[in-house]
């Protein structure tokens, strides 16, 4: 089993500030980065808790689930600082962790909670809760009125982004994004229509939808864009993979971002800063969106909370070069 000794060797920070770490001690003093690294090398070693540090009793075992893919996760950075969030906020508390992908309800084993990342649909709710009752559900279009939610307010992000687009001036404003059911818009969509209607903008023919969040649809929806000839001043994007590919649209067809075309995306994914140019988005604080997911199960698990408890981590616009000012 590993020590804090071999720990210690490979992060060259102390034991006593290595078992703090690990700890989660709240008046320590180091940089997030620090602690990931000390995490990280944890979790490699298979570093194991000693009893005294335990938070409970009973090996607990949560499971999280979710209808995209593990490529499409590895696709995603902002799902995988989800996952890295989940990970090692598991690992804290001594929780084992297992990931199911692509919706596959048989792969689900005995469990003590389950993390739903995504849109769910009532039924298939109803099915995870024949495994256990103690769901969380993660990046949520709404609250329910039975489990926990941790998640971002999209509805609030998108008037943010629409507020500063009418502050630059813009009057003609375009949508680019997905949906998770066809038939269903989503958040995102939902509130930009909303915003353009009340506030008489000019929208229409300037929505976009693909099949799904990637930066390949992105690319794919923006030479349609292009090609039809109908480009808006500002185009609204539903995420950091999607803005990238409408980048990759532009320099091949020559359409300046963002003196023709300013775009805003969200979730400030590592890429977005170093995009040409640089992206304008929303930071989401995405890691953390995990971490709060572990925590809240966690505390529904012990205390056996019968009412929800809707958690909302506060996002902040990150100013770059692909938005006029």
């Amino acid at each position: 089993m590993a020590t804090l000794k071999e720990i210690s060797e490979i992060t060259k920070l102390s034991p006593s500030t290595i078992s703090r770490i690990l700890n989660d001690d709240s008046t320590l003093n180091v940089q997030e980065s620090t602690k990931k690294r000390v995490l990280e090398v944890a979790e490699q070693l298979n570093y194991k808790f000693s009893k005294k540090h335990k938070v409970h009793s009973k090996n607990i075992h949560f499971t999280v689930f979710s209808f995209f893919s593990e490529k499409d996760e590895i696709n995603d950075p902002y799902y995988l600082s989800i996952k890295y969030g989940i990970k090692n906020e598991a690992l804290l508390n001594n929780i084992d962790v297992s990931f199911v992908y692509d919706g596959n309800f048989e792969l689900i084993e005995n469990t003590d909670g389950i993390i739903v990342i995504g849109t769910i649909s009532d039924k298939n709710l109803e099915i995870l809760e024949k495994h256990t009752e103690c769901i969380l559900l993660l990046d949520q279009d709404k609250k329910h009125p039975k489990y926990d939610s941790v998640g971002i307010d999209l509805e609030e992000i998108t008037n943010d982004i629409m507020n500063y687009f009418i502050k630059c001036g813009f009057k003609k404003i375009g949508y680019l994004g997905s949906r998770d059911f066809v038939k269903v818009e989503d958040i995102r969509e939902r509130a930009f229509l909303n915003f353009s209607i009340i506030n008489n903008i000019d929208y229409k023919d300037n929505i976009y939808i693909g099949e799904n969040f990637s930066s390949s649809v992105g690319y794919k929806l923006g030479i349609e864009m292009i090609e039809k000839g109908n480009i808006p001043e500002a185009i609204f994007v539903a995420n950091d993979s999607l803005a990238i590919g409408l980048l990759k649209a532009c320099h091949e067809k020559n359409i300046s971002v963002p003196n023709t075309l300013s775009i805003f995306s969200i979730n400030d994914i590592p890429a977005a800063e170093f995009m040409f140019p640089s992206l304008s988005t929303v930071h989401t604080h995405s890691e953390y969106l995990g971490v709060a997911s572990i925590k809240l199960l966690l505390d529904k698990f012990i205390s056996k909370r019968e009412f929800p408890i809707l958690m909302i981590i506060p996002s902040t616009l990150v100013f770059r070069e692909s938005c006029k000012k």
